[in-house]
């Protein structure tokens, strides 16, 4: 329903995904001026990049991302799939379409976004985190459990997992301690990590009631 989507505990977990699936296309080479481009330029650009440039994985991505930035999904999906076509061990293009299938409720068809990148990329840690993330979002809380836990054992310090169990804790389990416990982690980790502050404020005042 319309009201289940505005809930603060809806657009806390939507937030946190597009965090979880989204912040790694702008890491892209570290180029800043992919970030001023995507963000003051209009989706127009990016088709033009992509119509001249239509065997490039990038300008598709991008594409995708522009489109996906003015809330629409049939769009990006068919560029961030693209860019997966074009270039498969490139997990920034499954997970942007991995949310864009989660934001319409598609979680079969998000996990099997995953899988894919299993067959090319077996050893990726981004599967079991994206695998989680699904599963988290449908509400399938000790799958996501499982999926993040194993990301955990594989990466110790892996940053993208603890932010899902944190979210899983926060708003699924409602376990505040443990929320807190996590992005205390991530703060010790990595503290630049976007939303992370707002994660300890938070789950620290929870924790104070």
């Amino acid at each position: 329903s319309i009201a289940a989507r505005s809930s603060p505990r809806h657009r806390i977990l939507r937030g946190a995904l597009i965090v979880l699936f989204g912040v790694s296309v702008l890491s892209l080479a570290g180029r800043t001026y992919l970030r001023n481009v995507v963000w003051g330029n209009p989706v127009a650009l990016w088709r033009e990049a992509a119509d001249l440039a239509p065997n490039h994985w990038i300008p598709h991505l991008l594409l995708g991302e522009s489109l996906h930035g003015t809330h629409r999904h049939a769009g990006p999906n068919e560029e961030y799939a693209t860019a997966r076509t074009l270039e498969p061990h490139a997990p920034f293009a499954y997970q942007k379409l991995a949310l864009c299938l989660i934001e319409t409720n598609r979680y079969d068809e998000a996990a099997a976004t995953f899988e894919r990148l299993r067959v090319v990329a077996p050893d990726s840690n981004e599967i079991n985190v994206g695998l989680g993330g699904v599963a988290l979002a449908a509400g399938r809380t000790d799958e996501a459990r499982q999926y993040l836990n194993q990301a955990l054992e594989k990466d110790p310090r892996s940053i993208p997992a603890r932010q899902a169990l944190a979210l899983l804790a926060e708003t699924q389990i409602r376990d505040w301690s443990e929320a807190l416990r996590l992005c205390r982690e991530i703060q010790r980790l990595a503290p630049q990590t976007i939303g992370n502050d707002d994660c300890i404020r938070r789950n620290q005042a929870r924790v104070a009631k």
